[in-house]
């Protein structure tokens, strides 16, 4: 019998693939790598590719929790974040990273002396780099003073190059490259930047959520992943030049100024073309995921500019308002798979612009308490008598905020229905007539109690007892996803009386 130490590498990477986040986002993520490498040195073998693919360096609010693996003896515990770079380095491993992602969460008390943390959470790694002595003198003598002079802001700027170039040396292979930044000084910018520019000739993936942060991708000529907030106004005007090896294109928009649009060009009448962009994703603000028909009039609508996009094969349109002709040019497209998410009223404009088939058509709903509901389900049940052909019609509906009609709804064209309710079954049965080409639905239920499950049990029970008549629905598996409270063996048992409703339903899963 083979033990687990004895297992083949290709089984242990298959392991470590079930069971860790591919992504690595937060330093949990990369804690937990750390268990693997001391199981065995096989496992420490493959772990390794895991651990030291991803270099982090986080600042938060308190650092002290964060210092353990970090902190030199030298530098106090509350002004040092967290990073893994250093165990990093002691291993060797520096020419393994690939990916650099820095993450300054502090929202409050940013000033230039704890922005100057972001340079010094980079340095500790660097223990070549000249600047942190300069940086350390820095920090220490803006603790003392109120302001800022003007030669200590020279030997910043001047640490912040050293920095800069030390990195760049140090991690020579770096091909992805994320910012996460709820509030930048110009320190911080400055860095942020420069490192930019350092990787930009190598990077194929650029993920930036920095406030105010302009940037320059000219140079970023194998860029294939880009992913920009642009929603801080006027700051963050939208980059003149996109990489055209870019293939897949997010952009945050919430609060883009209206003027510029999202592709702008100093000639009216040129047009920029992605002849190599397969995916395109806009995000807008989430709140007007719930405004209804009234108070949509008032918004804004964001411009797209003069752009053709020959290869796009999926578009996601999340909480953003587009003008028609923006809508139609985007369609131009051989797109196989359309998302939307936002009122039903864009839904609509979407579609009757929509001359073409699709592979996948996805709509996104969400309810609240100011919702009208004889509005939402005339507009929704419109939506769905006109959209377009589609194998297969994804909709997903948030409705936990209470009790919704689903006795008004007509989705016909629905295949595939999640729900977020916190309705009982009982109130949910009747939209099986509202769907009837719905073969997969997923119900999540938060709040679901003992006193509910009673209930539930009881209804369920009285499907087989009351010999309720077998529906037309073509529903074959559902699934049921309960938030805090699992119900026991008696709702599983009970559950499974659906089937004799349901008769095409072929799997109940519960989790």
């Amino acid at each position: 019998m083979a033990t687990i130490d004895s297992l083949p590498s290709d089984t242990i990477d298959a392991i470590l693939r079930l069971v860790i986040n591919p992504v690595i986002r937060t330093p949990g993520d990369w804690g937990l790598l750390l268990c693997y490498l001391g199981i065995c040195p096989s496992w420490r073998v493959v772990a390794k590719h895991y651990v030291c693919n991803t270099g982090i360096i986080e600042l938060s609010q308190d650092f002290k929790i964060k210092a353990a693996l970090s902190a030199p003896d030298d530098i106090s515990h509350t002004m040092v974040p967290f990073t893994n770079l250093r165990l990093i380095e002691q291993g060797g491993w520096q020419t393994s990273v690939r990916k650099l992602i820095i993450y300054d969460r502090r929202t409050t008390n940013t000033t230039p002396s704890s922005a100057i943390l972001s340079m010094i959470a980079i340095s500790l790694s660097l223990e070549e780099c000249p600047g942190i002595t300069i940086l350390r003198k820095f920090y220490d003598a803006m603790q003392m003073r109120q302001r800022i002079t003007q030669s200590l802001r020279s030997e910043c700027c001047e640490a912040i190059e050293q920095i800069i170039s030390s990195l760049i040396n140090t991690y020579p292979y770096i091909t992805s490259l994320k910012y996460d930044v709820q509030i930048a000084l110009s320190t911080q910018k400055q860095l942020y930047t420069g490192v930019l520019n350092g990787y930009a000739q190598q990077l194929k993936s650029f993920v930036s959520y920095i406030p105010e942060l302009a940037l320059d991708l000219a140079a970023a000529t194998q860029l294939t992943v880009l992913d920009l907030d642009i929603s801080s106004g006027l700051a963050n005007r939208p980059p003149s030049i996109y990489p055209q090896s870019l293939q897949k294109l997010t952009l945050r928009v919430g609060q883009l100024y209206p003027y510029w649009g999202l592709f702008y060009s100093d000639k009216a009448t040129d047009i920029l073309r992605f002849d190599n962009l397969k995916s395109l994703t806009l995000y807008g603000s989430q709140k007007y995921s719930y405004i209804d028909e009234q108070t949509n009039r008032g918004c804004h609508k964001i411009t797209m500019g003069n752009v053709e996009m020959p290869q796009l094969h999926t578009l996601r349109i999340q909480d953003v308002f587009l003008a028609r002709n923006d809508i139609r040019q985007l369609l131009r497209s051989p797109l196989t798979s359309v998302q939307y998410c936002g009122p039903p009223s864009g839904g609509i404009l979407l579609s009757k612009q929509c001359v073409n088939e699709f592979d996948e058509l996805v709509f996104e709903f969400k309810t609240d308490a100011q919702t009208d509901f004889g509005n939402f389900c005339a507009n929704t049940n419109q939506l769905f008598r006109i959209s377009p052909r589609s194998k297969n019609v994804y909709c997903s509906l948030d409705s936990t905020s209470g009790k919704f009609p689903y006795t008004g709804l007509n989705w016909k064209y629905v295949t595939h229905m999640e729900l977020q309710t916190k309705d009982s079954c009982q109130d949910i049965i009747p939209l099986v007539s509202a769907f009837p080409n719905l073969v997969f639905l997923l119900i999540f239920r938060p709040d679901f109690d003992l006193f509910s499950e009673r209930e539930e049990v009881d209804w369920l029970k009285s499907i087989k007892s009351e010999e309720i008549p077998p529906s037309t629905s073509k529903i074959e598996e559902m699934v049921l996803i309960f938030q805090d409270n699992v119900p026991g063996k008696e709702f599983n048992e009970a559950v499974q009386n659906l089937k004799l409703y349901l008769p095409k339903l072929q799997n109940i899963d519960i989790s």
